[in-house]
């Protein structure tokens, strides 16, 4: 074997093996340099070819980051102009920095502008009730956060609105905070109600089916959030029975989701049915829903969904449908006797 150097500017840059001495022969001093430059540039032009691959590579992914970003900013924004609770954004000073659409309308404005150009501060100038207003204030430098916090607030026509806030501060990398982030929801006709009624609309939940909720979704999303301003709460109804668009399911300021019973009858027989009551109920956590299973029957039904971890289980097997006063007789009576796996399960735990 012969092998014959590759120069490039007069240095040695590689070496060429030659197997057989006629095909060596052929190889002058100046084909070999010939032969090194052409691999030189096949090299420069392979290296190119990975830095221009490279570059393509990172470009598709800032374009895809960017509609990303572009996607999920129309959706807040959609969110923003169309939610039924007030959102705002203030600064450290409690300079009203942005409102959307429904603060606007709660505080009786007809824009989110005309309502900032009249309320520089929301806190200082819609308060009613300076200790009302000074505990909002130390809780939420003390915690940074505050929930459910109950006061009156005046509107532009001069007239009182009961409010239910809940805020946080945004800080920065070093802790400073930047500004305050919140949602103010209009409780005066929960109030009312409340007076009126004597029932707490906490204790009072609509059902409303699947199908009738996916009709007309934006129209119906508005309604939920009126009713759910309230403090009544929402479950979908015969969930699994119609077409289910995920985007909006999301979207629903529901509290549960009921199994329609034609997934739990045949739970115990048919491996997919149990399948998608599984994925359905962990579909439901993930979204933070509570899941009532309908129609279960018999305790093999009971077991399998409560070892799934189901939340609510109703049908024949506790009891048939009863009138008001037998049932609330059942209530009052104690807790329904469960499955002897499910009462050995919950002595042990």
């Amino acid at each position: 074997m012969l092998c014959a150097p590759i120069l490039q500017r007069g240095e040695l840059s590689g070496v060429l093996y030659l197997e057989h001495p006629a095909v060596a022969g052929a190889f002058s001093p100046e084909r070999v340099e010939l032969l090194g430059l052409l691999s030189t540039q096949a090299a420069i032009s392979i290296q190119n070819a990975r830095l221009y691959a490279s570059l393509a590579t990172e470009v598709a992914e800032h374009h895809r980051v960017e509609t990303e970003l572009r996607q999920t900013e129309a959706k807040y924004r959609d969110i923003f102009d169309h939610a039924a609770e007030g959102i705002f954004r203030t600064g450290r000073d409690g300079r009203l920095l942005m409102a959307n659409p429904a603060l606007a309308r709660i505080m009786g404005y007809a824009s989110p502008d005309a309502l900032l150009g009249d309320y520089p501060t929301l806190i200082g100038d819609a308060f009613i009730g300076a200790d009302l207003k000074a505990e909002l204030l130390i809780r939420i430098a003390r915690d940074g956060v505050i929930r459910n916090f109950e006061f009156i607030a005046r509107r532009r026509d001069g007239s009182v609105v009961e409010l239910l806030i809940g805020a946080h501060i945004i800080r920065d990398d070093a802790g400073q905070v930047l500004y305050y982030e919140g949602i103010l929801q209009d409780i005066s006709e929960r109030k009312r109600l409340e007076a009126t009624t004597g029932l707490d609309p906490a204790y009072l939940e609509l059902e409303l089916t699947e199908s009738a909720s996916m009709s007309d979704p934006q129209k119906n999303i508005e309604l939920m959030y009126r009713l759910k301003a309230l403090g009544i709460g929402l479950a979908i109804d015969d969930f699994g029975t119609a077409y289910s668009n995920m985007y909006y399911l999301k979207s629903f300021p529901v509290n549960k989701l009921k199994l329609d019973g034609s997934f739990i009858r045949e739970i115990a027989s048919d491996a997919r049915n149990l399948a998608i009551v599984d994925a359905i109920i962990s579909l439901a956590h993930r979204l933070g829903l509570s899941v009532v299973a309908e129609m279960a029957e018999n305790e093999c039904q009971v077991v399998l969904l409560a070892t799934r971890g189901c939340d609510q289980i109703q049908g024949n097997y506790f009891s048939p449908a009863l009138d008001a006063a037998v049932c609330a007789a059942l209530l009052k009576s104690g807790r329904v006797p469960l499955p002897e796996a499910l009462e050995a399960r919950r002595v042990l735990s």
